[in-house]
């Protein structure tokens, strides 16, 4: 069925960061607080970390091969893309990623994981006059397959 989370490519499409939390999207412009004040204080030095990094508008390089880091003023309307594999964070701002009917939220309290190229539209939503500040991860499928193969072996060593 097209457009389903089980026909989805993903091999997880949205975990929780924070599942003790359970913040619902926008909860931080409800007033609702973190329940671990370090939760909070950790995701406000990672803002401030990213924002050193990355100072201007656009994706950012890093001397990590496959990280990459990113900033948006400005919110930036629905647009294709295709992302690769990688883990996706966002530590302030939210990014929404639309796959057929579904709709996929990431945000300082939810990351997402692509394990194969995934082509959707996304769109960046800033807030209150803070920037969209992100990190990517690029996964090496050959790597983490060789890994899974060996999984067994590692854990009864």
């Amino acid at each position: 069925m097209p457009g389903t989370a089980s026909s989805l490519p993903i091999s997880a499409v949205e975990r929780s960061i924070q599942p003790q939390l359970k913040w619902a999207v926008g909860a931080r412009e409800r007033g609702l607080k973190p329940v671990d004040p370090g939760l909070e204080a950790n995701r406000r030095r990672m803002v401030e970390l990213l924002g050193e990094l990355a100072p201007a508008e656009g994706f950012h390089a890093t001397i990590l091969d496959g990280v990459k880091l990113r900033r948006s003023n400005l919110s930036e309307p629905r647009t294709p893309v295709l992302y690769e594999p990688s883990v996706y964070f966002v530590a302030s701002g939210r990014k929404r990623g639309y796959v057929g009917d579904r709709c996929i939220v990431y945000d300082a309290n939810h990351y997402l994981v692509l394990s194969v190229p995934l082509p959707f539209e996304c769109e960046a939503e800033t807030e209150k006059g803070e920037p969209l500040l992100g990190i990517s991860v690029r996964l090496d499928v050959g790597i983490i397959s060789e890994l899974a193969a060996n999984v067994d072996r590692f854990t009864k060593a």
